[in-house]
């Protein structure tokens, strides 16, 4: 219960007079349950309401006060709490517009509030079990790159090497999903394997190399493309351990690997580097941004460092934890300030017209004298 009670200092501190919580990620994160339920917090109660399950729902959260009952019955608890004539804090990013509809129709004289700055700012800094859960997730991920070379050959399409590393970690324990918490911009598979002219395809989701996908409803994702030799092949994956995500990307070469490359590759290493002496408590998620596309520049890469021409993306990295994409960005925008337990990824790529994409991408945890990778695999490009 004890982020409960930092959750309502917040809304003491904020003059909130109830925050309800109906996204599933939120109401886990302070429920213990991501079945079908709904959270309502005041800064002296909580009610954890149940649609179905409630038995289930009992015996894994913490929350005494557990009942049946829908919107409805909310509103009717939220009436007894004379909340229709306060402050409501809502997920205004994710609540559908139905049901904020008939609160505002039901309470008109209420005050609508965004608590997801709120929620993700506790979210941010992440306790000892959550850094052990994402521990968990890394490892199932390594496990996947590590096979990757015994099942890579020339003539396997992406979707079959695909198919074959989500086995891999799902016999390792992955719960089969990426959350987004953007997930109105599209559904995502977690295993992202794309090679040769797949990997130039900047798509439009998320400023990063999409590949094509299997056809126009979902152009995301792995290909039926055989993979040849002489291809660059990337291999980007999330893990999911007890909710909580880790990524890792690294970049494979059916044969050897042509020195431009390699060039690009160790420009990406330098890059990380130079962004983890930064990624330390107090610095900001702009200046590793920034470190960053100054080292680019440094190294004559600027050009093809996050994609190129109208794809060229403004991101070098991002928070996670129960989403795949949590604060902080790395952006030249964010001025998120990094502390002890913020955990986060540098993803780093070279786009280039003459062979495509290079990535590498590890997942780290910020400690009190700099950062800490949770993911343990060589940085250098695989050749098979």
């Amino acid at each position: 219960m004890e982020r409960i009670e930092k959750l309502q200092g917040s809304l003491v501190e904020r003059e909130i007079d109830c925050a309800l919580m109906l996204y599933h990620r939120d109401v886990y994160y302070y429920a213990g349950t991501a079945r079908p339920a709904s959270l309502a917090v005041t800064p002296d109660s909580v009610v954890l309401f149940t649609r179905r399950g409630g038995s289930w729902i009992a015996a894994e959260s913490p929350v005494q006060d557990i009942r049946d009952g829908g919107l409805s019955s909310i509103l009717d608890w939220m009436r007894e709490k004379g909340v229709q004539n306060g402050k409501l804090g809502m997920e205004m990013d994710l609540v559908p517009a139905n049901i904020y509809l008939r609160v505002r129709e039901e309470f008109p004289e209420v005050s609508f509030m965004d608590i997801s700055p709120i929620i993700l700012e506790q979210r941010l800094i992440k306790d000892e079990g959550e850094i052990e859960s994402i521990r968990g997730a890394c490892r199932m991920v390594e496990e996947s790159h590590r096979h990757l070379p015994l099942l890579l050959k020339n003539g396997i399409s992406e979707l079959e090497l695909a198919a074959e590393l989500e086995r891999v970690v799902r016999i390792h324990g992955h719960e089969t999903f990426a959350m987004l918490r953007k997930r109105m911009e599209t559904e995502m598979g977690y295993a992202l394997v794309l090679s040769g002219e797949s990997t130039k395809v900047i798509g439009g989701y998320g400023q990063v190399v999409t590949g094509t996908g299997l056809s126009t409803a979902l152009p995301y994702g792995p290909s039926k493309r055989k993979i040849t030799t002489g291809d660059v092949v990337v291999f980007d994956i999330a893990g999911m351990n007890e909710g909580y995500h880790s990524d890792l990307a690294r970049t494979y070469c059916v044969g050897k690997a042509h020195p431009k490359i390699l060039e690009a590759h160790a420009a990406l290493v330098a890059i990380q580097s130079a962004m983890l002496e930064v990624a330390k408590p107090g610095s900001s998620a702009s200046q590793l941004y920034e470190t960053a596309i100054k080292k680019a520049g440094e190294l004559g890469w600027e050009d093809y460092f996050q994609g190129y021409g109208e794809g060229k993306g403004t991101f070098v990295g991002h928070g996670l934890g129960l989403e795949v994409d949590e604060r902080p960005l790395l952006s030249p925008t964010d001025e998120t300030v990094l502390k002890e337990n913020i955990t986060f990824t540098t993803e780093l790529f070279m786009v280039h017209p003459d062979f495509g994409e290079v990535k590498i991408e590890d997942t780290l945890l910020v400690t009190d004298g700099g950062s800490e990778f949770l993911t343990c695999l060589e940085r250098e490009v695989i050749e098979v």
